[in-house]
């Protein structure tokens, strides 16, 4: 058993909530397997919140070669996850799935899977929700506590500056075009949490994002602040950079006047992304 799966609890858990429910872990010693499509990202956060300004703690890279790996975010390899002979199966779902996902894990292991693709940001509640089905529920309550607080303290410290600011959250699509986050997707509610401000794009959308073609890039024209898709090493996918340059996007009034940031963990799935987020919104703040 190793030290990441030695706190489950000793008993018959039941999993009462979420897809997966009412199939049991039983007690003993424990194997875990997480399918996460932000693991990776996660993974490079000191446990105490530190690390460099775009959130990356190499000394993890190690830790997490040695970890076994069961797939991609996408396409998972079954008899990799076999191998790993895992007691409890947790995963988040996103769109290309296998439709028939959960009963081929089940038939596994328990499986609690948690649906995301329509609004991410209910990322705070699955964070919670995991921990509990591991025993570790206090852990996180611990962790959201801690960075509410933070939350509500950058908000109240820089609330001057929030009431004049707008923001957005940008990557791009597959499509050739872009995607502009909204308040409920990964980092929207953290930039909620601080009382921030979204441009007319997204302001009081439900939902993940909502896409723009390059033409309409203009709409952004609002937004004082940009933040856009990096990965904990800072670099752009190929989708975001054809994004950045586009005539139509250097145009904007964010861009000319250099409040374009990348934001390395924009795919928050836990807390301690969280509160890397709210260090680079906190960055961004004290410059403007």
């Amino acid at each position: 058993m190793s030290s990441r799966t030695a706190g489950l609890p000793d008993v018959r858990r039941r999993l009462r909530t979420g897809r997966g429910a009412g199939r049991t872990a039983a007690g003993g010693e424990h194997r875990l397997v997480h399918r996460l499509c932000a693991a990776r990202r996660g993974l490079h956060r000191r446990r105490d919140g530190r690390g460099d300004r775009r959130g990356r703690v190499p000394e993890y890279q190690a830790t997490y070669d040695a970890i076994p790996k069961i797939g991609t975010t996408q396409e998972i390899d079954f008899e990799s996850l076999v191998a790993q002979e895992p007691d409890l199966v947790l995963g988040t779902v996103v769109p290309g799935l296998p439709a028939d996902l959960n009963d081929r894990l089940s038939g596994i292991a328990p499986t609690l899977l948690f649906p995301a693709a329509g609004e991410p940001g209910t990322w705070q509640e699955r964070a919670v929700r995991a921990a509990d089905v591991v025993g570790r529920r206090d852990l996180a309550e611990a962790l959201r506590a801690a960075y509410e607080t933070r939350a509500a303290d950058i908000g109240t410290r820089y609330a001057d500056v929030l009431a004049r600011t707008r923001w957005a959250l940008v990557r791009g699509g597959a499509q050739g075009n872009a995607l502009v986050d909204l308040p409920n997707s990964w980092s929207g509610v953290v930039l909620g949490a601080v009382g921030a401000q979204f441009g007319g794009v997204a302001a009081g959308k439900p939902g993940a994002s909502t896409p723009l073609s390059y033409e309409q890039l203009g709409l952004l024209d609002d937004c004082d602040v940009v933040l856009h898709l990096v990965d904990t090493t800072g670099k752009l996918d190929q989708n975001t950079a054809q994004v950045l340059e586009q005539p139509t996007f250097r145009a904007l009034p964010a861009a000319r006047n250099g409040q374009v940031h990348p934001l390395p963990n924009y795919y928050v799935a836990h807390y301690r992304q969280a509160g890397a987020v709210l260090t680079e919104i906190e960055t961004v703040l004290g410059k403007l």
